[in-house]
């Protein structure tokens, strides 16, 4: 007599995932070679478990510092834990999660800091073991960065387009303008010089320079620290600075020869209106900032826009700005979604 066998499908279950079963099909591309643990993970999570270590900009730890760590996880709300670090610094929590955490901390007398972990880049076979994110409980430092001196600063966003026929403008910060005749600015702190080759659409070339003329006036470029609300650094070096910051666009057959960009994670910091004794010391200067990006005019498009920051002070090379008291009654505010000190 025939026997009929019927072979129900079925899912695996994985240690350590609850009642969650192991997705039976594969949903990913196969060019992955995804086990199906990871795929769990990816889809209905895994737990995880992390540390930070919240220290200041010198290394020292914060104690006491407000945490929220969340896990993010599509299907739950509130998936997140609080509290404060310890007498080290530290905090750790431990919750399911679809692929990453992220963290928002503050403390009164810093500026608030975020940042985020992706337990799934980089993902292989090795990411997920007994229903846990691997590496199990690593301790991430973050840099949360005292506030030492806010001061009142010069504080503009410059919009504007090339004026017809010319191609170097200089700029006065203190003015918060362009000098004579594009302007009502007197002295000429930055030079904004323009050239470009154009061919076509597809063969062009683009240079923009902010040059600082004067001895020892100039600049230097750094990358933003975007976890930070204050996203530049506290003060100003005294021995980085070059005469000019360059930038050039230059494009063959519709590809890109050369980039070199002044682009929206960049900064740069500059020293104007340098005196020296006869010695060649400095006796004063004035320090400042400019946030990125700021776009390269072309030919479809003259305008271009970027923001800066001016110290008042002679000598002092403080570059936390008091977004509360901008020495330009006029100035904008930064434009984008919150107040850049």
């Amino acid at each position: 007599m025939a026997v009929l066998v019927i072979i129900m499908p079925f899912a695996v279950r994985c240690a350590g995932y609850g009642t969650e079963p192991v997705a039976e099909r594969s949903i990913f591309p196969r060019q992955w070679t995804l086990s199906r643990e990871v795929e769990h993970a990816m889809t209905k999570g895994a737990r995880a478990r992390a540390t930070l270590r919240v220290v200041d900009s010198t290394g020292k730890c914060v104690p006491n510092a407000q945490v929220r760590l969340n896990f993010m996880f599509f299907e739950r709300k509130n998936n997140f834990e609080t509290g404060l670090t310890d007498t080290n610094g530290l905090f750790s929590a431990e919750r399911d999660t679809m692929s990453e955490c992220n963290w928002f901390i503050e403390k009164e007398g810093y500026y608030d800091t975020e940042g985020r972990h992706s337990f799934a880049a980089n993902l292989t076979n090795d990411s997920v073991k007994n229903g846990r994110w691997q590496p199990w409980n690593p301790t991430w430092e973050v840099v949360l960065k005292e506030k030492r001196k806010p001061i009142p600063m010069y504080q503009n966003l410059i919009e504007t387009a090339l004026p017809a026929g010319t191609n170097r403008l200089g700029f006065d910060f203190l003015v918060g303008d362009w000098v004579a005749p594009h302007g009502k600015g007197i002295i000429a702190d930055m030079w904004y010089v323009y050239d470009e080759n154009f061919i076509d659409r597809d063969n062009f070339y683009i240079k923009l320079s902010f040059a600082f003329e004067g001895e020892k006036n100039g600049c230097y470029m750094r990358k933003k620290d975007n976890f930070s609300q204050l996203i530049s650094e506290h003060e100003a070096s005294d021995t980085d600075f070059a005469p000019s910051k360059v930038c050039v666009i230059e494009q063959e057959k519709g590809k890109y020869t050369k980039e070199l960009r002044f682009a929206e994670d960049d900064y740069m910091v500059f020293r104007i209106r340098t005196n020296t004794d006869e010695q060649g010391k400095i006796v004063s200067s004035h320090y400042g900032k400019i946030y990125g990006p700021v776009g390269v005019p072309h030919r479809w498009s003259k305008k271009f826009s970027f923001t800066y920051y001016l110290n008042p002070t002679p000598n002092d090379r403080n570059l936390e700005y008091d977004p509360k008291q901008n020495l330009i009654p006029d100035g904008h505010r930064h434009t984008m979604n919150r107040n850049l000190p």
